[in-house]
């Protein structure tokens, strides 16, 4: 795929200039502190203030925004005793019903968090320097997957109740591994704060942490975590192999889960074919999706679905069981909209009665979205979480395959993640950093990747010019971004609204165009 024109520009100044930006000159350097790209290098003849007092009071402040707000509300505060809150902020602060001050108060809390999370994170590594932290990613870090995979494989967090202690003995005889090897492993994981020695007998005894209680009482983060660890985190220990051998492959099949699992079939087939794998994944992607940050509720309400015309068609492609669909019917019933997926997922869906008030607005249709689209006309073709499931040489099919039915003026809009952008000086939010990794998950697994906005636009532009893109938003708290482009093979389409431009600000918290 040719390089955006904002990359091929960034290229350009790359080699244009790489000494003189990527290293400042000591000209530049020694005048103004605004010249320097590397805020966190502290020179030795400096009397600027370090970059580890600049973070210990960023740290500080934060913290004094975020004790404020658990103060206001009443709310238990962050601690390692096994009923502690288990997510900031608490629940039940936010949701429909609540005043604008409530939701101010949450909004401004969990941002001071972000930045919180963020400081704390940067101020590790400084602090440890950068021997320390290659010796811990390939030392204590490495390891840290395979202690909780044997966690949740063996089920020691169901072994005991929060709130008491149990033995090594008893706990080998509950998981049925030897104590040897038990202890090392327990030992392994009281170091990333999972269990605890137990005050009384710390040498004989574990008692429960908030991360291990939580592996207990959490069914979708469990089925999460043993898809991760039992299905991903072997593929990806092959990822390198498998570039090796398949150099530049963009096929599902040919990723670090084939060269892990010796097995020709794709993920979801080989996960298809055990019934306890494919429902250990179904869960874990439904606690995924349960939450706020990913929550469809969020598509549903920062798109203008109000400017389409009544009685207008929405098409949801790989739609599901259609929950998306179903909360779209429900607020704006001036619609008529269809669900598509394949013959399983469909069959699931239409043996589930609907709801009476969107009964007459909801149709289900099998459909294989690599296929023609067999809907013509329809005002708004959507997809969700589908495109980052497929490589560039089939998600170009998927877009290609919408063609034959569209009509003029008619709009695709896909609401997935987006990359971010690399920032030298501020570096990575947590959130950002969860994306880039989702990306290499996605290597790992089905050959798939994340792409940053530019990388949407490209994607349209190479299925077909037709394609007019209109931006990518960002609804507000929300991780998951929507993509619109508007079918205009001629170049005549007057566009009066699109997500970028029509949706109220304060239902996003970014617009790019």
């Amino acid at each position: 795929m040719p390089a955006p024109s904002s990359m091929r520009a960034a290229m350009r100044l790359s080699r244009n200039t790489r000494a003189r930006v990527c290293f400042p000159s000591a000209s530049l350097s020694s005048t103004s502190s605004s010249h320097n790209l590397f805020p966190q290098t502290v020179r030795a003849a400096s009397t600027t203030t370090s970059r580890i007092l600049q973070l210990s009071a960023q740290i500080a402040a934060k913290t004094a925004v975020v004790d404020e707000y658990i103060n206001k509300y009443n709310l238990p505060h962050a601690s390692f005793a096994p009923d502690a809150p288990t997510e900031f902020p608490s629940p039940g602060l936010e949701g429909d019903g609540k005043s604008a001050q409530v939701l101010d108060d949450v909004s401004a809390a969990k941002a001071a968090h972000a930045e919180l999370v963020k400081a704390v994170d940067e101020m590790k590594d400084l602090v440890e320097g950068p021997k320390e932290k290659i010796r811990s990613v390939i030392l204590k870090d490495l390891f840290s997957p395979l202690v909780v995979q044997a966690i949740y494989h063996y089920r020691i967090a169901h072994a005991f109740p929060p709130g008491e202690s149990i033995t090594y003995e008893d706990l080998t005889s509950k998981s049925g591994l030897p104590v040897k090897n038990l202890r090392r492993l327990i030992y392994h994981a009281t170091t990333l704060r999972i269990f605890a020695p137990c005050p009384v007998s710390p040498i004989t005894s574990i008692v429960h942490t908030p991360a291990s209680a939580l592996l207990a009482k959490n069914p979708f983060l469990e089925a999460l975590t043993g898809f991760m660890l039992e299905d991903v985190w072997k593929a990806a220990a092959h990822v390198v192999d498998a570039m090796d051998k398949w150099p530049g492959s963009e096929e599902p099949n040919q990723s670090g889960f084939q060269h892990a699992w010796q097995t020709e079939e794709t993920l979801f087939k080989a996960l298809s074919s055990s019934k306890s794998r494919i429902e250990r994944f179904g869960k874990g992607m439904k606690g995924i999706h349960q939450g706020s940050e990913y929550a469809g509720k969020a598509f549903v309400e920062a798109y203008p679905w109000e400017k389409i015309p009544e009685g207008g068609t929405v098409v949801d492609i790989g739609g599901g069981v259609g929950h998306t669909t179903f909360d779209l019917a429900d607020t704006h019933s001036h619609l008529n909209y269809i669900v598509q997926d394949l013959p399983p997922t469909i069959a699931t869906a239409k043996a589930t009665p609907l709801p009476p008030q969107i009964a007459d607005k909801v149709q289900f249709e099998v459909h294989d979205f690599f296929k023609p689209q067999p809907v013509h006309g329809a005002d708004v073709y959507f997809s969700r979480f589908c495109f980052h499931n497929w490589s560039d040489k089939y998600a170009l099919q998927m877009l290609r395959s919408l063609i034959p039915a569209l009509k003029k003026g008619a709009r695709v809009v896909i609401n997935d993640g987006v990359l971010p952008i690399p920032d030298a000086v501020n570096g990575w939010k947590a959130e950002e950093k969860h994306l880039i990794s989702m990306d290499l998950i996605m290597l790992s697994i089905v050959n798939a990747r994340e792409r940053d906005v530019e990388g949407w636009r490209e994607l349209f532009r190479e299925a077909d010019p037709g394609f007019r893109f209109l931006g990518a938003t960002k609804p507000k708290g929300n991780m998951v971004w929507i993509m619109e482009a508007v079918w205009d093979p001629e170049g005549d389409v007057h566009v009066e609204w699109s997500a970028a431009e029509s949706t109220p600000k304060d239902r996003v918290d970014e617009v790019l165009r």
